[in-house]
């Protein structure tokens, strides 16, 4: 092949690339939001409460873009902090200023200024989120971010979804998250939510005004598929999530939805999404009905994380009667099944079943404390005896704490959360 057709073949290869770019182009969009981040004032738990959110909602709004659009969202900051918002997820290839990482690829955005996000979604279909980047602002500061795939909902392995739904599972604070953020940079992991949210609703915990408040409701027609798209915004905790009677086909992103498994719950993490299809003809119940109301819940039960008191009982099975010991408070170390400690083995004594391990003060999740060494009480649920023993440091790591299972033929154990 002489230069000149060598020439005419690299032309018309870029002449045939700059055409699918360009139809490829004619079909993408620029999507454009306006966030405003202010303080509002909300009512929940009967009481009223400052908190930091974007156009005044909670979860803040979604943004539904399709595989190739381009983004771009104009942040206001009205609120008397620092703020950068993270697009959680987004493959931000040669455009790490977008990213939302405060001090590393944008300055934060101070009171009263404004900074406007730009960025493209390609080659990414999935259930994302956005979030605040600064301090714990981001269990108020937070919202959906859906990238749908180019070809439309045909392409799903699944059947077409009659509807699709974000349901955001994150959590309500009375405390001032900044305060939450200063007690965390010094080690103390005291404070805890108050509530469990689903899409910025509590439900009925308190009856305040004479209303119960309303929780999370989805009106469903039998027959019909829904593609549930669940992100956990919580701070620290997770989530058991499930529909009593129902099934899910579930999948861990939507970006990766070439294989799937059927299952009835699956936790939620923290900074975890998953997206299940569900189809209400595989409810057990009245085959006439015709439709019905879905009213999702959080199973705290199965996972207890945010146990902030602890209280032993004796129980006499003969008289069945149930008389309190005592209790133990805040600085408590839950042991239980499938969980492990970060302990260097050959400086404790093994840590027994049946057994409440306590600290002298409710710092329990500090590292590094008094030069590494922290005094810790033993309560033995069998006999009711306790020691005290010190040790040259608790944890090298932060776990999870967990539940402790005692023998329940002798102790009961009870939680307030």
């Amino acid at each position: 092949m002489d230069s000149r057709s060598l020439h005419g073949a690299v032309a018309a290869v870029f002449f045939l690339l700059l055409s699918m770019a360009l139809l490829a182009a004619a079909g993408a969009a620029t999507v454009e939001h306006t966030f405003v981040v202010s303080q509002v004032r909300m009512t929940n738990l009967c009481k009223e409460t400052l908190v930091t959110a974007v156009n005044g909602q909670l979860p803040g709004p979604a943004i539904e873009v399709t595989e190739g659009d381009s983004v771009a969202v104009q942040v206001i900051n009205k609120s008397p902090y620092n703020i950068t918002i993270h697009w959680h997820g987004v493959k931000q290839r040669l455009n790490c200023w977008a990213d939302g990482v405060p001090m590393i690829t944008q300055c934060p955005i101070q009171p009263g200024h404004n900074f406007t996000y730009r960025f493209n979604v390609v080659g990414q279909e999935d259930t994302l989120w956005w979030h605040a980047h600064v301090s714990c602002l981001r269990a108020s500061v937070h919202g959906p971010l859906i990238i749908r795939p180019r070809q439309g909902a045909s392409s799903y392995p699944f059947p077409k979804p009659h509807t699709e739904v974000p349901i955001i599972i994150g959590e309500w604070w009375e405390t001032n998250l900044i305060q939450v953020a200063r007690n965390l940079t010094h080690g103390f992991f005291g404070f805890n939510p108050s509530a469990a949210t689903l899409n910025g609703k509590l439900g009925d915990l308190y009856n305040c005004s004479g209303a119960m408040q309303e929780g999370f409701m989805l009106d469903v027609e039998r027959g019909k598929t829904y593609l549930l798209r669940f992100i956990n915004a919580a701070l620290m905790s997770e989530y058991y999530v499930k529909i009593a009677g129902h099934k899910f086909t579930w999948f861990p992103l939507m970006q990766t939805t070439s294989t799937h498994t059927p299952r009835t719950s699956s936790p939620s993490h923290p900074v975890r999404r998953w997206t299940p299809c569900w189809s209400p003809t595989r409810l057990h119940g009245d085959e006439d009905e015709t439709d019905s109301d879905l009213e999702l819940e959080l199973d705290h039960d199965k996972y207890v994380s945010n146990t902030s008191e602890i209280t032993v009982y004796e129980v006499e099975p003969a008289s069945k009667k149930i008389e309190k010991i005592s209790s133990l408070g805040q600085n408590v170390l839950f042991l239980g099944h499938n969980q492990s400690l970060c302990l260097h083995a050959e400086e404790y004594p093994q840590l027994k079943a049946n057994h409440v391990y306590l600290t002298d003060d409710d710092f329990l999740y500090t590292t590094g404390f008094k030069n590494n060494r922290r005094d810790i009480g033993v309560f033995d649920l069998e006999n009711n005896s306790s020691e005290e023993i010190t040790t040259p440091q608790l944890w090298s790591n932060w776990p999870t704490p967990v539940w402790l299972i005692p023998n329940p033929r002798k102790m009961s154990l009870a939680t307030h959360s």
